[in-house]
C-alpha cells in the first residue's frame, strides 16, 4: 500500500471483492466464531490483507469493494441491499481499531455482468435472464447498470469475456445505448422510466 501510494498519491483501490466477501458465509459479532470460520475458508485470510492495506492507508487513498457479488442480481433491492450489507454488514471483519477509518475511507462499487445478462454466460439453474429477446435483454442491462449507479459509491464496472468493444465483436444489439442510457438518466437525476417486473417474474 505504501508502494501504491508513492506511485499514485490520492489513490482509489478497486477491488474485485473485499470484506464483503465472506457475508456469504457469517456476519456473526462472535470472534471466535469468525476466527473458526476463516481458519477453514479459502479466502480466510483476505480481512488481514485488508486490514493491512488500510491500517497503511493515508487520508487521500480510497479501497473500494468492486462487490463482484452482485453479478446475478435480478431486482433493484438487490443493489440496494448490498450496498448497505457491503459497507456495514462487513464491519465484524475489519480490526476494531481501524473501523473509523473504514467507514471514512472504504467505499461500495457495483458490476453489472454483460456475459450473463446478454446471454453469453449460462448458469446450471434457470434465470431471469434465459429466453429473452434482444431488446430484453438491452433493457435489463440498461435497469441494472441504473440501479447499480443508483447503489454505489462512485463506481460502476462492467464485465464480459465474449464482447469487444473496440472492434464491435459480439457486441449484442443496444449494449452500448443501454449502458449510456443509465448514466445519463443517473447523472441527471431521472427515473429509469420503465418497469422490467414482468420480466423478472418467471
Amino acid at each position: 500500500m505504501r508502494a501504491l501510494q508513492r506511485e499514485y498519491p490520492g489513490l482509489e483501490l478497486v477491488t474485485l471483492h473485499s470484506y464483503s466477501h465472506l457475508l456469504r458465509t457469517s456476519a456473526t459479532p462472535d470472534l471466535a466464531v469468525r476466527e473458526k470460520i476463516l481458519a477453514r475458508h479459502a479466502w480466510g485470510l483476505l480481512p488481514a490483507y485488508l486490514n493491512g492495506m488500510l491500517e497503511e492507508a493515508d487520508s487521500n487513498s480510497r479501497i473500494i469493494d468492486g462487490h463482484e457479488d452482485s453479478y446475478f442480481f435480478e431486482r433493484p433491492g438487490d443493489f440496494a441491499r448490498a450496498a448497505v450489507e457491503g459497507k456495514q454488514g462487513a464491519l465484524p471483519y475489519v480490526s476494531s481499531e481501524l473501523k473509523d477509518k473504514y467507514l471514512r475511507q472504504f467505499q461500495i462499487a457495483q458490476p453489472v455482468y454483460l456475459d450473463w445478462l446478454f446471454g453469453y454466460f449460462k448458469l446450471s439453474s434457470p434465470t431471469v435472464v434465459d429466453g429473452l429477446n434482444d431488446e430484453q435483454r438491452a433493457r435489463l442491462a440498461e435497469h441494472h447498470t441504473y440501479y447499480a449507479m443508483k447503489n454505489s459509491d462512485r463506481y460502476v464496472w462492467s464485465y464480459s469475456e465474449k464482447m469487444n468493444w473496440w472492434t464491435g465483436e459480439h457486441l449484442p444489439p443496444g449494449a452500448e445505448d443501454a449502458l449510456r442510457s443509465a448514466r445519463r438518466k443517473s447523472a441527471a437525476g431521472e427515473d429509469l422510466g420503465f418497469d422490467v417486473s414482468p420480466n423478472l417474474s418467471r
